[in-house]
């Protein structure tokens, strides 16, 4: 079961990661010029909102990795099984995406 939570958890990062890139949600983005924080959909080009998507997407993968924990925890842990390697294919598939997609949009 850790095996499946710990794919759940990096499958969910990764999707909110990829929805906050994707989407223009509010989040808490840093003004190095200003030096303050400020919530912004959509910053403008020197400042960073990178904080603010790790942070979203930290949150999301804990909202959902916590409860799953406490709901599995009384249960047998048992050999890995096919759901667990399609779990981690998945987690994987998702991780591999949003790596693809910063790289598509950061290079030169």
């Amino acid at each position: 079961m850790a095996v499946r939570i710990a794919c759940i958890g990096v499958l969910v990062f990764a999707l909110a990661y990829m929805a906050t890139a994707m989407f223009p949600i509010p989040l808490p983005v840093f003004d190095p010029r200003a030096d303050v924080w400020i919530w912004a959909g959509r910053p403008e080009p020197a400042q960073m909102r990178y904080f603010g998507q790790l942070a979203a997407a930290l949150l999301a993968a804990l909202a959902v990795t916590a409860p799953l924990a406490r709901m599995w925890r009384d249960r047998p842990q048992g050999a890995t099984t096919a759901v667990d390697r399609l779990f981690a294919a998945w987690a994987a598939v998702a991780s591999a995406l949003c790596l693809a997609y910063y790289a598509w949009h950061n290079w030169p």
